[in-house]
């Protein structure tokens, strides 16, 4: 029993003092989202951060929206435009025939960090686990996994 409370006593400990990572579950519509993005570019040390005002490392997104307009921009490659942002959208890999204009969907995501040099710059950046290549560092469609109509 002593040793329960003690165990109990360091996790709290860990929580309040923030040494324990915690991570929120943020709910957006793509226009939210594109409103929190964060751009900032340093030429004097030619870096570049790219960040969220409000999402964090760790963070799940759920993006939910409605479907706009569907389009196939390549081969197995599905581009869903959603209302909220009518020029925005994202690309899934695929052809997700399961989905049509006027759906609500979900679309989740996590939030993970990734700092790279490119062509003699420094880019540190947030973005969606799902979607981003870390051995490459470039976009990758999302896996249809991460969509679901609600």
């Amino acid at each position: 029993m002593v040793m329960r409370r003690a165990v109990l006593a360091v996790v709290a400990l860990m929580l309040l003092s923030g040494c324990a990572e915690r991570s929120h579950v943020v709910v957006m519509t793509l226009h939210e989202l594109s409103e929190d993005y964060e751009y900032i570019e340093d030429n004097a040390t030619r870096s570049h951060i790219i960040r969220f005002k409000t999402l964090k490392e760790g963070d799940t997104l759920i993006v939910r929206d409605v479907i706009a307009e569907k389009r196939f921009p390549e081969e197995n490659i599905t581009l869903l435009m959603l209302a909220s942002q009518p020029d925005g959208g994202f690309h899934f890999s695929g052809n997700l025939t399961d989905f049509n204009v006027g759906d609500s969907i979900e679309i989740t995501l996590h939030i993970e960090p990734d700092v790279f040099q490119m062509n003699g710059e420094t880019y540190d950046i947030l973005i969606f686990r799902e979607g981003w290549d870390f051995d490459r560092h470039v976009p990758l469609p999302l896996p249809p996994s991460t969509i679901r109509r609600i």
